[in-house]
């Protein structure tokens, strides 16, 4: 009897089971971020006149929120504090000032943003066919490494200044390439903006539909020195040219990415040297 007892307990288990639930519950915080690659762009032993390879560029939502634009600056202006022309340096010059950039889905390659400087002394066989009244101008070359060098004034405005209401910019159509001068603007083609799309305290911004500037916003400073070549730039004192945009206008979802590509474009006559090296910024919002 005890050994039936025994075998009894051993073959009827006393194991009972139970379960629960835990709720979870997990919040994500509002944050825009975005990151670059490559972080660094090395052009190298370019020829004037000539241009480099494209670089992809890649642009990634690694924040929680949507990218609705993303914009482009550099450090041009505060790199390329006087004129470098006549200089024979080539540390004078903005590295950034030669860059252009565009998505993968546009065909046009736009400047990140070019400074243009005004020439000391009216150029021989040059007519500038100023506007009675005007006292200060701003004459210069577009340097295109493509095309060539395209001629370009910028007249004053009400006050005197180029960031006043009334100055007017206007650049010649012809480059001159090494074939033939392009310099009277009292008889070349020419393309015009004679409205100032926006002004502050130190620039005048004007935006060319067609030209040698076509699909550029340029931004003339007050006392009639220098101009400013951008696209999507959209720091304070650049914002309301005509035709400035994001440098992509799709909404980016977080953990996706838009692509581009980046290359760099050297002007006949830029000296040989090391540029001055500066930062391309791409910012989101």
């Amino acid at each position: 009897m005890l050994v039936l007892f025994v075998l009894s307990t051993i073959s009827t288990p006393g194991v009972f089971a139970s379960n629960d639930t835990v709720s979870i519950n997990v919040s994500i915080t509002q944050f825009t971020q975005i990151s670059v690659l490559p972080d660094s762009i090395t052009f190298a032993d370019l020829l004037p006149g000539g241009e480099s390879n494209y670089v992809n560029v890649s642009v990634k939502n690694i924040g929680s929120t949507n990218v609705t634009a993303i914009y482009v600056y550099t450090s041009s202006i505060a790199d390329e504090i006087i004129s470098p022309l006549g200089s024979g340096n080539a540390t004078a010059y903005a590295s950034t000032g030669f860059i252009l950039i565009k998505n993968s889905t546009l065909s046009n390659h736009s400047h990140a943003g070019r400074l243009e400087w005004n020439l000391s002394s009216v150029l021989q066989n040059e007519t500038l066919d100023l506007d009675v009244g005007t006292t200060q101008f701003i004459h210069g070359f577009y340097r295109n490494a493509t095309y060539g060098d395209y001629l370009f004034k910028v007249e004053n405005g009400t006050e005197g200044f180029c960031n006043n209401s009334g100055a007017a910019m206007e650049i010649i159509n012809t480059a001159e390439n090494g074939s033939a001068q392009h310099r009277d603007f009292s008889t070349e083609s020419t393309t015009a903006d004679n409205t100032v799309d926006a002004s502050n305290v130190y620039w005048g911004i004007f935006s060319f539909t067609s030209g040698p500037l076509e699909d550029h916003c340029v931004a003339v400073d007050s006392g009639c020195t220098k101009i400013f070549i951008y696209k999507y730039d959209q720091r304070s004192n650049f914002t309301g040219c005509d035709i400035d945009g994001s440098f992509d206008t799709t909404t980016l979802t977080p953990s996706n990415e838009v692509n581009g590509t980046i290359y760099a474009s050297i002007p006949q006559g830029t000296p040989q040297g090391q540029a001055i090296i500066g930062t391309l910024t791409i910012n989101a919002a």
